[in-house]
C-alpha cells in the first residue's frame, strides 16, 4: 500500500529582534571571497609559499601577491562517493572548476576587495561568501497530530485542507530507488524513524563522511520527507520508503555559507540524487550557488528550495533561481502563513505551519517555517518518481506544479503570489481514467443518416475507484449533438462499458456537420477527464446517386487556428469542375477549382482567403459547386 536565510542575525524580526539590531552583524564570512576565473583553476593551494606560487602562472601570482591571498582552494571538488562521474557530469563540471574559495586576511574590507578583483582581466566574477541558516520557527510542541497528511478539523483547523497523503498512499508509499539529498544541518543518523531510509552522505562542515546533525533542523526536514511508515513508531513522512542522502552544510547553530551549500548540491548531483531539498536560503544572490543549482538541473536533478520566512515579497536565494522550485508555507486552513515569503517568483505552496516531525535524539517535534513546507514538496516529488520511474525532470516538475488545489479564496489579495496552488499528493501521482480498448460493431470510418452502431465494448483503466461515466456525441467543433440521436450504455464492474448508438438525420439537424465523435466523460472524484473513443466522417447517404455527391467537411471553421473548410466530391463521371466562394450578396471571393478531373473522390480546401490571398471577414459564405451531374450551393461559416 500503499530555511536557511542569509541574515545579519540568527533571529527573525518577528521573533523579537528588530531590523536595526540585525544589521549590526555581517552577512558574509570574513576573510573569504568566491572567485570565478575566466579559465579553469583546479589547483588547491591551502597555503601560499614559494612552492605554491611556482604552481600558478606569473599573471595569477601577481594577483595572489597584490591582494594578499593566503589560500586558493577549488570551490567545487569531487568528494568521496560510490559512483564515478558520467561523461555528462565530467563535461558540466569543467565550468564549476573555474570557481575558487579564496582566503584573505580576516580584517580585509571584502566589498572593496571585490570591487578591485572585478577589474582584473583574469577574473570573471567575485562575490562574498554569504551566510545562510535554517528557515524554521519553533512552535508549541503540544500539537500531536500530523494534520498536513490528514486534516480532520483538529485544533481549529479546517477539515480537508491537507495534501491527501492517505489517498496517495493507496497508489504508492515511495521507493528505495529514489535518492533524495537533504542538504541541511545533517541528519540524526541513529533516529529510529529515519535510520531505515538513510544512505551514505557527507559533512562539509567537518569535512568527513559522518553528517551527524547538531542542531535538529535537518532531522526534522528529513522526517517530513521520509520518516519510515507503518513501523509502529511516532509518525510518518510523505514517503514511507526512500533513500535519504544526508549532506551537512550547516553548523550546530544552523549557520552555513554559499560555498558549503554549493558544494553540497554538487555532491548530491554527482552521487545520484534525483531530488535535492534546500530548506535554507538568503536575501543575497550568489552566482556560485546559481551555478551549482544549474549544474544539478542539467543532470536531471529536481532542486526544491524554501521560499523564506520574511513575510514579504523580497527574493530569497536559491529559491528565487528559475531552476529551483520555490515553496511557500500554508497553515491548516490553507492560508499562507504570516511568516512565509510570497511573490510572483514563488512556484508552489505546501503545509509549513505546526508540522510534527522527527526530533534530534528521538521522538517528534512541532516546527513551523518554509523549511517545513519545502520537504513536503520534495517528498511528493519522490512519490511521483516512485510511481513513474524514469520520468524526466520537466515532467516531474509539471506534475508538481499542476497537481495542486486552488486556495485563492482563502488568500484574498495574494492570488499569483504563492505559485500554482497548495500541493495535493494524490493529484501529482494520479493517472486519470483512460480508454484502453474500444470495439464498435460495425467498425466503419464513416456514418450516414440513420446509421446504427449495434454494439460497442469499452475497457478503461482507473487509478482509484470506479468513475462516474457519461457517453455522448459531439460534432467537429465539440458541440454536443442530441436531437434524433441516442447513445445507450451501461457500466459493469469498474472498467467495462458497453452500449449501442442510433444516429438520426444529421444532415437536417446539423447541416454543417462533417465529423461525429463518440465522447466519454469520467469523474472519479479527483478530476474530470474527457476522451474521444471514436471519430466518424459523416456522409449524407451510403449510395452515390447519378452524377455524384458533394459535401462540406468542417463547415464551421477558424482559419486562425489552422482550420480549413473542405469541399468533397464523389463523381461517377469525369468532366469539368468549377467551385467558387461567394458572399451572400453574390460577390465572388475565391475560385477554388476550375479544372477537368477524373471520376472518383476529390477534395479542395478553403482557408478563409480571397483570390488576392488576403483574409476575409467572419460570416456566412456560399460555395457554388458545378460538376458532372451536380449544380449545388452549400453554406459555410467562417469564425475567428
Amino acid at each position: 500500500m500503499l530555511n536557511l536565510i542569509r541574515v545579519f542575525s540568527l533571529f527573525f524580526f518577528f521573533a523579537g529582534t528588530s531590523c536595526l539590531q540585525a544589521q549590526d552583524k555581517p552577512s558574509y564570512a570574513p576573510g573569504q571571497v568566491l572567485v570565478r576565473w575566466r579559465q579553469s583553476l583546479p589547483l588547491s593551494l591551502p597555503t601560499m609559499n614559494t612552492s605554491a606560487l611556482r604552481q600558478i602562472s606569473p599573471e595569477t601570482q601577481q594577483i595572489v601577491l597584490r591582494y594578499r591571498m593566503e589560500a586558493l582552494k577549488p570551490l567545487f571538488t569531487r568528494r568521496p562517493g560510490p559512483n564515478p562521474l558520467s561523461a555528462d557530469q565530467t563535461a558540466l563540471s569543467l565550468e564549476l572548476e573555474k570557481w575558487s574559495l579564496v582566503e584573505v586576511p580576516s580584517h580585509t574590507n571584502i566589498p572593496a576587495l571585490i570591487a578591485e578583483l572585478h577589474q582584473e582581466p583574469l577574473i570573471e566574477l567575485a562575490e562574498p561568501n554569504h551566510y545562510v541558516h535554517a528557515l524554521r520557527t519553533p512552535d508549541d510542541p503540544q500539537f500531536s497530530s500530523q494534520w498536513h497528511h490528514l486534516n480532520t478539523g483538529q485544533s481549529g483547523c479546517s477539515s480537508g485542507h491537507d495534501i491527501r497523503s492517505t489517498f496517495a498512499w493507496n497508489v504508492t508509499t515511495g521507493s528505495v530507488n529514489v535518492k533524495i539529498a537533504i542538504v541541511d544541518s545533517g541528519v540524526d543518523l541513529n533516529h529510529a524513524d529515519l535510520s531505515g531510509n538513510l544512505i551514505s552522505g557527507y559533512d562539509f562542515v567537518d569535512n568527513d563522511a559522518v553528517p551527524q546533525d547538531g542542531s535538529g533542523h535537518g532531522t526534522h526536514v528529513a522526517g517530513i520527507v521520509a520518516a519510515v511508515g507503518d513501523n509502529t513508531l511516532q509518525g510518518t513522512g510523505v514517503m514511507w520508503k526512500a533513500s535519504l542522502m544526508p549532506i551537512r552544510v550547516l553548523d550546530n547553530t544552523g549557520l552555513g555559507t554559499d560555498a558549503g551549500v554549493s558544494q553540497g548540491i554538487q555532491y548530491a548531483a554527482d552521487n545520484g540524487a534525483k531530488i535535492i531539498n534546500l530548506s535554507l536560503g538568503g536575501p543575497s544572490p550568489s552566482s556560485a550557488l546559481e551555478d551549482a543549482v544549474n549544474y544539478a538541473t542539467a543532470l536531471g536533478v529536481l532542486v526544491v528550495a524554501a521560499a523564506g520566512n520574511n513575510g514579504d515579497e523580497e527574493p530569497v536565494y536559491p529559491g528565487y533561481y528559475s531552476n529551483a522550485i520555490a515553496v511557500a508555507a500554508t497553515n491548516c486552513n490553507d492560508v499562507i502563513a504570516g511568516f512565509s515569503s510570497r511573490g510572483t517568483w514563488v512556484d508552489i505552496a505546501a503545509p509549513g505551519q505546526d508540522i510534527l516531525s522527527s526530533n534530534l535524539g528521538g521522538g517528534m517535534l512541532l516546527e513551523s517555517g518554509t523549511s517545513m513546507a519545502c520537504p513536503v514538496v520534495s517528498g511528493i516529488a519522490g512519490l511521483i518518481l516512485s510511481r513513474f520511474p524514469g520520468l524526466s525532470l520537466q515532467n516531474v516538475r509539471n506534475r508538481l506544479l499542476s497537481g495542486v488545489d486552488t486556495i485563492d479564496a482563502q488568500n484574498p489579495g495574494l492570488a499569483g503570489k504563492f505559485g500554482s496552488g497548495r500541493i495535493n499528493a494524490l493529484k501529482t501521482i494520479y493517472a486519470s481514467p483512460s480508454i484502453t480498448s474500444f470495439t464498435p460493431v460495425p467498425n466503419n470510418p464513416s456514418i450516414q443518416n440513420g446509421s446504427t452502431i449495434s454494439s460497442f465494448q469499452t475497457e478503461i483503466s482507473t487509478d482509484i475507484a470506479a468513475p462516474q461515466v457519461r457517453v455522448f456525441l459531439v460534432d467537429q467543433l465539440d458541440r454536443e449533438i442530441t436531437p434524433g440521436n441516442t447513445v445507450q450504455y451501461s457500466v459493469s464492474g469498474q472498467i467495462n462499458i458497453s452500449g449501442n448508438i442510433q444516429f438520426g438525420n444529421l444532415s437536417l439537424q446539423y447541416p454543417l456537420v462533417s465529423q461525429v465523435k463518440l465522447r466519454f466523460e469520467f469523474n472519479d472524484g479527483v478530476l474530470t477527464t474527457i476522451q474521444d473513443a471514436k471519430i466518424w466522417n459523416f456522409q449524407e447517404t451510403s449510395s452515390v446517386p447519378t452524377g455524384g455527391i458533394s459535401s462540406i467537411w468542417n463547415g464551421v471553421f477558424d482559419p486562425l487556428q489552422g482550420e480549413r473548410a473542405t469541399v468533397r466530391l464523389t463523381l461517377n463521371d469525369a468532366g469539368s469542375v468549377h467551385i467558387r466562394v461567394f458572399t451572400p450578396n453574390g460577390t465572388l471571393v475565391k475560385t477554388l477549382a476550375d479544372e477537368t478531373v477524373s471520376s472518383g473522390v476529390r477534395t479542395w480546401d478553403w482557408a478563409g482567403d480571397n483570390d488576392g490571398q488576403s483574409r476575409v471577414a467572419s460570416g456566412v459564405y456560399l460555395i457554388h459547386i458545378q460538376a458532372p451531374g451536380l449544380d449545388e450551393i452549400k453554406k459555410v461559416v467562417l469564425v475567428k
